[in-house]
């Protein structure tokens, strides 16, 4: 007598999971919750698990990028942390952020600054370094004995509470988010930079890189997808230009002088 036997079942491969890291401009909780319906929509639409991977600081943040055993499969960061991750770490440009970042230094509108030297010695809430933002108030106080008192936050929430709170003489804070507080005053604002582009690591296969690439392009033609990037305060992506990214890579290795770039050279 012939007994029949099922055939077995193949598994199934286990679900691709990737870490998506996103510069630390505002709070790490803040972060989570700006950028929670982004990774959800990824996962959804890609089938991938994409994991939100904050920072409580830029220095932690650099530091998680510059190690092989913490730097993330995926990141979505300014134009000079992505440009030197395509310079330097190997990382592909997925989509970029069709916008234009600067920074404000600001004061409380009841405290009229109308020159930048006029905080000079002063208390400034600023992030810390290698963040955009310390890059270019740096540049914007090139002599060193000549500079504000940099106080680092953690967030803009955090800069703009200390200065409401008279902590600080002035802020320095992404340009965008000036109208999201009022009672400001801009003095001034640096040159413009390109917009945050997400990016991913060379261990991430041709194939991931594609399906992730597709998926924001398509996130603003389909329902879910432009209120995922609503929600994450985020216009839409496009595809990115590679070559408008790669000369910021310098404004990071010229002010942080150590890392893999050190041995490209």
């Amino acid at each position: 007598m012939l007994l029949w036997t099922p055939p077995l079942l193949a598994e199934e491969p286990p679900v691709l999971e990737l870490d998506l890291a996103v510069q630390p401009v505002l709070s790490a909780n803040a972060t989570h919750d700006r950028y929670l319906p982004l990774t959800r929509y990824l996962s959804e639409i890609t089938g991938y698990r994409i994991n939100l991977v904050t920072a409580p600081n830029f220095v932690a943040y650099w530091q998680g990028m510059l190690r092989r055993d913490r730097a993330p499969d995926l990141a979505l960061d300014a134009s000079h942390f992505t440009g030197y991750r395509a310079k330097y770490l190997g990382y592909k440009i997925l989509a970029r952020i069709p916008d234009k970042v600067s920074y404000s230094l600001v004061t409380r509108d009841d405290d009229l600054v109308m020159d930048p030297d006029e905080i000079i010695a002063e208390p400034i809430a600023s992030f810390s370094s290698p963040g955009m933002g310390a890059v270019l108030l740096d540049q914007m106080f090139p002599n060193v004995f000549r500079k504000p008192v940099v106080i680092e936050m953690s967030g803009t929430e955090d800069a703009v509470r200390a200065l409401k709170e008279g902590r600080v003489r002035a802020a320095f804070i992404p340009s965008r988010l000036v109208g999201a507080f009022p009672g400001l005053f801009v003095v001034t604002t640096t040159t413009q930079h390109e917009a945050p582009a997400l990016s991913a690591a060379p261990s991430v296969s041709i194939e991931a890189r594609r399906r992730l690439s597709e998926t924001l392009l398509n996130m603003q033609h389909t329902e879910a997808g432009r209120v995922a990037l609503e929600q994450s305060a985020i216009q839409r992506f496009d595809a990115p230009v590679v070559g408008e990214y790669l000369p910021d890579a310098e404004l990071l290795s010229a002010y942080w002088p150590m890392g893999p770039h050190r041995l490209a050279r």
